[in-house]
């Protein structure tokens, strides 16, 4: 029983990830995933736009 609530702990959490970028990438302004990964990461030149809305 334990392991089961272990695994459904971390499914939770990583499906607050993944959506959490989804809405990110397909919200009202299109953001491609590359470039959050980017501006999250502090990795490459975005446009300024982008970096205020993530």
């Amino acid at each position: 029983m334990r392991y089961s609530n272990t695994f459904l702990m971390l499914l939770i959490v990583a499906s607050i990830i993944v959506l959490l970028f989804l809405n990110l990438v397909l919200g009202s302004v299109s953001i491609p995933l590359p470039s959050v990964w980017h501006i999250i990461f502090g990795s490459g030149d975005e446009p300024v736009t982008w970096q205020n809305i993530i």
